[in-house]
Order: C-alpha cells, then sequence, then structure tokens
C-alpha cells in the first residue's frame, strides 16, 4: 500500500538511512502516491477527478511531513528533499462536512449558468 510505503519512506528520513533521499524521492514518488488520486476520486465522488504531477508530488509530500510532524520532525529537517507547498485551496479530503458541501453535480451547475 502507498501509505505504508510514505511511511516507510518518512522512517528512512528520520533514522538517516538514506544518504541522497532527494534520488530515492524521484525515482519512487509515482509509488508513494499512486493511492492519492482513487482518494480524491471516492471521497470527493467524481470520478474524473484529475491532478496534475505537480498537484499529486505536493499531496504526497504533505501527507509525509504530516507523518514526520507526528515523530516531532519536517522537511526543513533535510535539506535536499523539496517542501510542500500549502495554500489557501488545499482541501482537507478527510474533512466529512467539505467533502460533503463539495459533492455537487459540476456539470448541472455548468449547464445552468
Amino acid at each position: 500500500m502507498p501509505s505504508y510505503l510514505r511511511q516507510l519512506f518518512a522512517m528512512l528520513l528520520i533514522s538517516n538511512s538514506m544518504s541522497r533521499p532527494e534520488v530515492i524521492w524521484q525515482s519512487t514518488w509515482h509509488l508513494l502516491s499512486e493511492d492519492i488520486i482513487h482518494e480524491q476520486r471516492r471521497v470527493l465522488n467524481n470520478p474524473e477527478a484529475y491532478l496534475s504531477d505537480v498537484d499529486l508530488k505536493n499531496c504526497c509530500l504533505q501527507k509525509i511531513e504530516s507523518f514526520l510532524k507526528s515523530c516531532g520532525r519536517s522537511f526543513s529537517d533535510f535539506p535536499t528533499m523539496p517542501i510542500p507547498v500549502y495554500t489557501e485551496d488545499d482541501v482537507d479530503i478527510t474533512n466529512r462536512l467539505i467533502c460533503d458541501e463539495m459533492r455537487y453535480n459540476k456539470q448541472a451547475l455548468a449547464d445552468e449558468h
């Protein structure tokens, strides 16, 4: 499971087991983020939801950062690693109220307006 791979990656970072973690990141980010688009499609109830590679990488970095923070660390402790970008547009897909509000028929709304 990609979520376990993200945790493993974070644990390897924390234990300083990788001499060049940025190289490992670049070669494995697809595997680490494989479940993110499926999770977004399921939660938002939108089978056509799409994330660009940049957004997918950023979301994956955010999830890894969250795990690192739970261990008292962050990406700022690893200067060679990219740092996730947080914007006000980022939606917490685990918040059920936000997800419920975002479940509307986008096509019907576009046709109406």
